[in-house]
């Protein structure tokens, strides 16, 4: 029994130790791809939106600070690379599923990495073709005010 619980310990961490921050797949890509990479504090992002109502003030409150990656027209082999490490952030468990939406070619993932109720990392990854953008906010994000931003007749938020 001792020999058993010995085990499960050592396999919980390993895997913890293999599993990847959103911040390390974004380097990881960027430096593969030439992906452009943007980040920005709370202040930058409401500027940015500043007067658009389709997103609710608590939302931007809410959120510390971000990055941005975008590909643009790139190779297959690249976009698969691209595919490959967002997929694996939700593979190891790091991230879970919030939302996702398929519409012809294009796919639009949310996932999260939350804390009891709050959502502390949200990540938004969109593909299309030969076009990606992974989109991570860290913050203190409430779902319901996530669920203001998305359409609830399109998506299912958990």
């Amino acid at each position: 029994m001792k020999k058993l619980l010995m085990f499960i310990a050592m396999a919980v961490f390993c895997t913890a130790g293999f599993a990847k921050t959103a911040d390390e797949v974004i380097n990881e890509i960027k430096a593969a791809t030439n992906a452009q990479v943007i980040s920005f504090d709370k202040e930058m992002l409401k500027q940015q939106f500043k007067g658009n109502d389709d997103i609710p003030k608590e939302f931007f409150d809410s959120v510390d600070e971000g990055t941005v990656l975008v590909l643009d027209g790139v190779p297959s082999d690249k976009m698969k690379l691209f595919n490959d490490k967002v997929a694996g952030l939700q593979a190891d468990n790091s991230y879970e599923q919030i939302a996702s939406v398929f519409d012809n070619e294009s796919r639009v993932k949310i996932l999260g990495k939350k804390d009891n109720d709050i959502i502390k990392e949200l990540l938004i990854i969109v593909s299309n073709g030969g076009d990606g953008v992974f989109i991570k906010l860290s913050g203190n994000l409430k779902p319901e005010d996530l669920g203001k931003i998305v359409n609830e007749k399109t998506i299912n938020i958990n």
